[in-house]
């Protein structure tokens, strides 16, 4: 996803949301994947760990923290940022299958802020 020098002091590097849709657009079954091995709990673990260890899927979500935390350090909500390219069903489900559990599941470990949980609230 990221290359070297497209952060540079202060400018977050806009294009990540449309590589991250591209990215759903190419290998969303991988996310799919994630998905139904999450749903199967215990039983699938060791599948989903050798899942996430695919180095595009290991990739995409090392990008996507990287990508948040440069964004938020430099002011910008990397949630408005998503939400330019991508609708909000998307982003969750792509997080949900990266990370686990929903934040609306009160599991708060995921890349994303505070403030992004009251917009979506808001507007459920």
């Amino acid at each position: 996803m990221g290359r070297r020098g497209r952060h540079l002091a202060g400018r977050t590097d806009t294009r990540f949301p449309d590589a991250l849709a591209t990215w759903i657009a190419q290998d969303g079954e991988l996310l799919d994947g994630l998905l139904a091995l999450r749903r199967l709990g215990r039983e699938g673990e060791e599948a989903l760990e050798a899942l996430l260890a695919v180095r595009r899927v290991a990739t995409l979500k090392a990008s996507w923290s990287l990508w948040s935390a440069l964004a938020e350090g430099d002011g910008h909500e990397p949630e408005d940022l998503l939400l330019r390219a991508l609708p909000l069903d998307a982003v969750e489900r792509a997080r949900q299958a990266l990370w686990g559990r929903s934040w609306r599941d009160g599991d708060d470990s995921r890349p994303w802020s505070l403030r992004a949980h009251l917009v979506v609230a808001a507007t459920c």
